[in-house]
């Protein structure tokens, strides 16, 4: 098969060429400009056991569509219609309630996860505060689905809504991470030798982010 009906070949001005595999199991080769189809498919050859592995991974998580996570748990979403829009857990689902038919879910739904990782969030920041006398600006909850959270110059933090899909164990690692780079904002070893003396369980947080990345990365919110 044609390298370029297989995997999407993006050429740009870079000197060297690397793999982006995408969570839906779509592949992207990006090269320089220059790039010979020859030298490319002599790279894709060189790590194609590489690309079949992490697309195995994929293929063993597959799309959870109507489900989502809530503390590391997966929930069924159930859609009902009542007098006022909710969104709660009820009987093991997570139940959103809208009052109108042109009401759409999804707002609502990251609404909620807002407000669960502000709730969530705000004692492991209190925590820390007082054992550590860690002190930061600004506390900000954001849509982002790439990143967990971030830590600025300024002091400021913030955190993806989504934090509230994790089990509490792995959102105080993501909480102990940011409140690290205060300190040290980079991943530096004294980076990480600050992290393990705040958090000395974060290598199980890590493992579990790991093992969850792919089905997380297709949530559908």
């Amino acid at each position: 098969m044609n390298i370029y009906d297989k995997y999407q070949i993006i050429k740009s001005k870079r000197k060297s060429m690397a793999i982006n595999i995408k969570p839906d199991g779509s592949v992207i080769i990006r090269v320089p400009l220059l790039a010979s189809t020859p030298t490319i498919q002599k790279f894709i050859t060189k790590y194609q056991s590489w690309i079949n592995d992490k697309l195995e991974t994929i293929n063993a998580n597959p799309p959870i569509n109507d489900q989502l996570y809530y503390l590391g748990q997966l929930y069924p979403m159930v859609l009902t219609q009542k007098s006022t829009n909710t969104v709660e857990i009820l009987e093991n689902n997570i139940l959103i309630a809208i009052k109108d038919d042109q009401d759409r879910p999804h707002p609502m739904l990251i609404n909620w996860y807002k407000q669960q990782t502000i709730s969530l969030v705000t004692p492991i920041l209190k925590k820390y505060q007082a054992k550590y006398e860690i002190t930061f600006n600004r506390l900000t909850i954001t849509a982002a689905k790439t990143r967990w959270g971030s830590c600025s110059s300024r002091g400021n933090i913030c955190f993806s809504y989504r934090l509230a899909m994790l089990p509490i164990y792995v959102i105080e690692y993501i909480v102990v991470h940011e409140l690290a780079h205060l300190k040290y904002l980079n991943h530096s070893s004294k980076f990480w030798e600050h992290v393990g003396k705040l958090y000395p369980e974060y290598n199980n947080a890590e493992k579990w982010l790991k093992q969850h990345k792919y089905a997380l990365a297709q949530q559908i919110i």
